[in-house]
């Protein structure tokens, strides 16, 4: 027994250490330190949000960038005061620069941010709502807003990122 018991523990020691995740860049692990910062002083405590952080190569730099959407933060005890509600939430792209560094390029108000990679490239569609979608009209009901998923391009003379044409907004209801 304690020679399979020690063949185990060596096989194990000789086994490879599964990669670690890369550290996000300071001013993104800065951002989420001021949303907990922000949950934990409306008397909350920030929960388990393993979809808070996306990272993907939005611009096709080579560089890993960061979608973080508020729309999925997870503060126990005070959620309703993080966002989140009829009127969505924050969300911000962080670009990835040398260095391991990043610097927030976009930043709005949604009901969900999702980052889709089709033939090897990312992009990043948001769940939006109203004039965004399409919607003409002043003072229209919440419910008779009409909700699409709109996709947002890199804007490299901009440095950030703008909504792709109306005529690619997949409509959600």
């Amino acid at each position: 027994m304690r020679r399979l018991l020690l063949g185990l523990a060596l096989a194990a020691a000789a086994a490879p250490a599964a990669a670690a995740p890369p550290a996000l860049p300071g001013p993104v692990r800065a951002h989420l330190a001021s949303l907990d910062s922000d949950c934990r002083s409306y008397g909350g405590r920030p929960g388990p949000m393993p979809k808070l952080v996306q990272s993907a190569d939005l611009t096709g730099d080579g560089l890993a960038d960061y979608v973080i959407d508020l729309n999925v933060y997870n503060c126990d005890g005070a959620a309703s005061a993080m966002g989140a509600g009829q009127s969505g939430a924050t969300m911000a792209v962080f670009v990835g620069a040398a260095g391991g560094q990043a610097r927030k390029a976009y930043e709005n108000t949604t009901y969900g941010a999702n980052v889709v990679t089709t033939g090897g490239k990312a992009r990043l569609w948001l769940d939006t709502a109203g004039a965004e979608c399409g919607q003409r009209g002043a003072n229209i009901p919440f419910s008779n807003w009409k909700f699409c998923s709109r996709a947002l391009n890199w804007v490299p003379a901009k440095a950030t990122f703008a909504y792709a044409p109306l005529a690619e907004a997949k409509m959600i209801q």
